[in-house]
């Protein structure tokens, strides 16, 4: 094995996760314990995922390494993905967990999916008052699309205790409730050839906790801990047990410290600190208790707040039971990839390639999926790719195939093999293998934003990413300072490709610099970053929406086009495509490694179509102009091809023309040129004459070119926007103004309920009628 650096470190330290101050970007920690042997084994690969607002940055800032600030204080917004990181306890099988703490605001979530295809487990954190939220749903769904295994984090349970005063019954009756809408939900979206990924309180799979006051719990902690009755092996942990042995023990603790009032048998004679020594006396050895417990003065004007939580992180720390819940339950790389090797590997699971991947062989071929880019920070104008590698090892003067999403394929010479370490330095490695974590320099010219590098001369790539999230919110922008325009330019192309959805082009019609991005906040944080690196303020425009077009019917007549020379006459039909085939198309169309057999089956299996059309598909589109295309709809291909003739011959040169007339059509619309959603063109007859000559692209293209967009103008065409699903809660009766202001805003109401005391309505926004609503 080749040698890693190892980290001195104290006690004390090896029980945290350590934060990373000054590495704004994703990242993955890796420390290697003196006792570590086999990292691809013992290592765990993690996301954090969260909806905003639910303190997912306060849970993971419990692991920062002490006296260290943190950069997400309170509820300050993150719109990077941050690595924290953390080795186990020397007593304790070793253990290397890179965690990625993402941001929650659905304008980020490109970060979410960067995240989760090169991780292996997917950290939830659920609002225990709240529950389940819009961005949770979208986590999750990504997670299980990616095979990821999932466990739960059910944050702000002091809510329950404090705020609600819920007895312990009904807390975790709550809890439950939030366990049981995530399963229907993992139910409903998990795809059958993987394993199980329900969550369990009682088999340690979901944990409860509050990140405010820095301590968590799960079944699986509190019995390692002795604070539970002993019982056998076999028998399992019911309602009734979970309630006595450990909800009740934590409410009793909040009542000690003051932050609840005390029942009539409680001991009232004495004082809080007693009434805390007496409940960790149950679970704790003497030496084990914390020394600002042990005094005999007067602690009458103590805070309650701070005792609670300065009782509770040493009795149950956070640390602890994240640690151990995903140690047991997610799987290592090598146990996670055996799995996920045929959902991530656009090539065959049975050639070199794909063996070292299901294997996580650091002997195989090197296979190595770069997810993001970040700005180095010790060279100017210079990317840094983080990925993971999933087969072989890579090494410093590494020459390797690098494939990118839009299929250009090139050389790229790696110059750098680095890892992050402790307080956010970055060490330089000789080797890196399969399952690790790694940082690239030199990489970046040859990937663009993403892509796979590897040794094989024969092997495919990973899959590129697919994103939720497109840029359809565009502004001009130009500096109030004209003659900083070029470095206006500059930054921003940098600041732009380490963003995986941001766009910055120069439209020539306009004559402008266009910024793209995701929502209102994701403009906001590119031109903040622009300000903070450079000082350069610019002026934006009024926001563009990125529309785009499609069809409403299916006509019985198809529009007929002659090319100029008269040889040669195409009959097409347009016509709409299903909401369920719009999302298989996206599912299957990854960028350049699209396979139209997988594709097909996949059609004939979830969208109802004949084996004889899916058989006949051509193309796919609108294809991307370029990598990162202006139109930013390279991973939004949902327009499809379909040869409908019968018992003609159709030469392949006049194929290909026809190919690319619908590339140029679908990319570039008919009524606003706007690219083309969810649009099917049937090729329903068409004449050739039989000399090549006249069936040259000069011909052939511009009558597919017309042909298509009569059929299209013909099949009742229509403009589409993007529209924000948006959930508004609040107590009873207090959601009157919700709907006056979704109606003002042109927002449709889909469903609202009631449930214990809370309203919650679910609607549908207008990107256009969403500025200056958050």
């Amino acid at each position: 094995m080749p040698s890693i650096s190892v980290h001195e470190v104290s006690k004390n330290e090896a029980t945290k996760f350590i934060g990373l101050a000054n590495w704004d970007a994703m990242g993955g920690v890796l420390v290697q314990s003196p006792r570590v042997s086999e990292t691809r084994k013992i290592a765990r690969q993690a996301a954090a995922l969260a909806c905003l607002d639910f303190f997912e940055k306060q849970t993971t800032d419990n692991f920062e390494v002490p006296g260290q600030k943190s950069e997400h204080d309170g509820k300050a917004l993150v719109s990077n993905s941050k690595p924290v990181d953390c080795i186990s306890q020397p007593d304790r099988v070793p253990l290397v967990l890179n965690l990625i703490d993402s941001p929650g605001h659905i304008d980020f979530n490109a970060e979410v999916t960067a995240a989760l295809r090169v991780t292996d487990g997917a950290l939830v954190v659920v609002d225990a008052v709240e529950g389940k939220a819009v961005q949770t749903d979208e986590v999750l769904r990504q997670a299980l699309r990616e095979g990821v295994k999932p466990v739960l984090m059910i944050n702000k349970c002091d809510r329950l205790f404090i705020e609600q005063q819920k007895s312990p019954e009904d807390s975790f009756d709550r809890m439950q409730q939030i366990v049981d809408d995530i399963n229907r939900f993992i139910s409903d979206h998990q795809q059958d050839s993987l394993p199980n990924h329900r969550v369990s309180l009682f088999d340690g799979s979901a944990c409860f906790g509050s990140g405010y006051y820095g301590w968590g719990c799960s079944a699986s902690t509190y019995q390692r801990k002795g604070a539970t009755a002993k019982r056998e092996k076999e028998q399992r942990l019911t309602r009734e047990t979970f309630i006595k042995e450990i909800m009740r023990p934590i409410v009793r603790m909040h009542r000690a410290c003051g932050v609840l009032p005390t029942l009539k048998k409680d001991n009232k004679e004495k004082d809080r600190l007693a009434r805390v020594r007496d409940i960790l006396s149950c679970t704790m050895s003497p030496r084990s208790i914390p020394s600002f417990l042990e005094t005999d003065e007067d602690n009458s004007d103590i805070d309650s707040k701070k005792l609670l939580k300065k009782t509770m992180m040493a009795w149950l720390p956070a640390a602890d039971v994240l640690v151990d819940m995903i140690a047991e339950h997610v799987p290592s790389p090598v146990e996670a990839q055996t799995v996920r090797a045929p959902l991530i590997y656009t090539g065959d699971t049975e050639d070199e390639c794909g063996k070292g991947i299901s294997a996580c062989d650091p002997l195989a071929p090197t296979v190595v999926y770069v997810c993001k880019m970040t700005p180095s920070l010790t060279k100017k104008n210079r990317m840094l790719g983080f990925g993971r590698v999933f087969s072989g090892q890579i090494k410093p003067g590494d020459v390797l195939r690098a494939l990118r999403a839009d299929g250009i394929e090139s050389k790229a010479k790696v110059s750098q093999v680095m890892i992050c370490g402790i307080g956010g330095k970055v060490q330089n490695i000789e080797c890196a293998q399969a399952g690790q974590l790694v940082v690239l320099d030199g990489v970046d010219e040859a990937l663009g934003k993403a892509g796979t590098l590897t040794s094989s001369q024969t092997g495919k790539s990973i899959r590129h990413m697919n994103f939720t999230v497109t840029p359809v919110v565009r502004h001009s922008v130009k500096p109030k300072d004209k003659a900083k325009v070029t470095k206006m330019v500059s930054e921003l192309q940098q600041i732009v490709k380490a963003d995986s959805t941001a766009l910055f082009f120069f439209d020539k019609d306009t004559k402008e610099h266009i910024l793209a991005g995701a929502g209102e906040l994701h403009i906001e944080i590119l031109v903040s970053s622009l300000q903070q690196n450079t000082g350069i303020e610019v002026e934006l425009s009024e926001p563009v929406i990125a529309f785009r077009e499609t069809v409403q019917s299916s006509p019985e007549e198809a529009a007929l086009a002659k090319s100029d020379n008269k040889h040669n006459r195409l009959w097409f039909k347009a016509s709409p495509l299903s909401d369920d085939t719009i999302e298989c198309l996206r599912d299957e169309s990854d960028g350049a490694c699209l396979d139209l057999k997988v594709l097909g089956r996949s059609l004939v299996g979830n969208c109802a179509w004949s084996a004889a059309e899916a058989s006949r598909i051509w193309a796919v589109g609108p294809e991307a102009t370029s990598s990162g295309g202006r139109t930013g709809d390279e991973d939004q291909k949902t327009c499809v091809l379909v040869d409908s003739t019968f018992g003609l011959q159709i030469p392949q040169d006049a194929k290909e023309n026809i190919i690319t007339a619908f590339s140029q059509v679908t990319r570039q619309g008919v009524l606003v040129n706007a690219a083309m959603r969810g649009v099917r063109f049937d090729l329903v007859d068409a004449k050739f004459h039989s000399d090549s000559v006249h069936r040259r692209p000069n011909s052939v293209v511009p009558a597919a070119t017309r042909a298509m967009r009569g059929a299209f103008l013909m099949a009742c065409p229509g403009l589409v926007e993007p529209m924000y699903r948006a959930d508004v809660s609040g107590s009873s009766g207090t959601l009157n103004a919700a709907y006056s202001i979704l109606g003002r805003r042109g927002g449709i109401v889909v469903d609202a309920r009631s449930d214990g005391g809370t309203d919650t309505i679910q609607a549908r926004l207008p990107v256009r009628c969403s500025f200056g609503l958050a």
